[in-house]
Order: C-alpha cells, then sequence, then structure tokens
C-alpha cells in the first residue's frame, strides 16, 4: 500500500527543481521516491551535506503549517 507525503517548500525552489526533473524524465513524486529509497539503503542521507544548514534548512514541527 502506498501512503502519501506532503512537503511544504518554497515555492520557487518546488518550480525549479520540477523544470529539472522533467529535463531527466522523472516526476517530483518518483525523485522523492527514488531519494527516500536511497535513505533506507544506506541508513541516512544519500549524499554529502556541505555549507551552513542553518541558514538553508527550515525544519518545522509536524503538525504545524
Amino acid at each position: 500500500m502506498q501512503k502519501p507525503i506532503s512537503v511544504r517548500v518554497p515555492e520557487e525552489l518546488k518550480s525549479d527543481a520540477k523544470e529539472v526533473l522533467e529535463a531527466i524524465g522523472l516526476s517530483p513524486s518518483t525523485a522523492v521516491r527514488l531519494f527516500l529509497t536511497q535513505v533506507v539503503k544506506q541508513k541516512g542521507i544519500p549524499f554529502e551535506l556541505v555549507g551552513d544548514r542553518e541558514s538553508h534548512i527550515h525544519v518545522q514541527p509536524e503538525g504545524r503549517g
């Protein structure tokens, strides 16, 4: 059984990512599924995190929007 996931991202990020993904033949849903599959297989983030995470990542507690 598949379950939906809702993710809040800035509108520009969503638009830019969708454009890139479409250019390589992927939908955003497929890209997220690929990412989550790799997280499970590698037991972590499947790429190196670099830079100042605090200025680029905003984590909002679940259930608040």
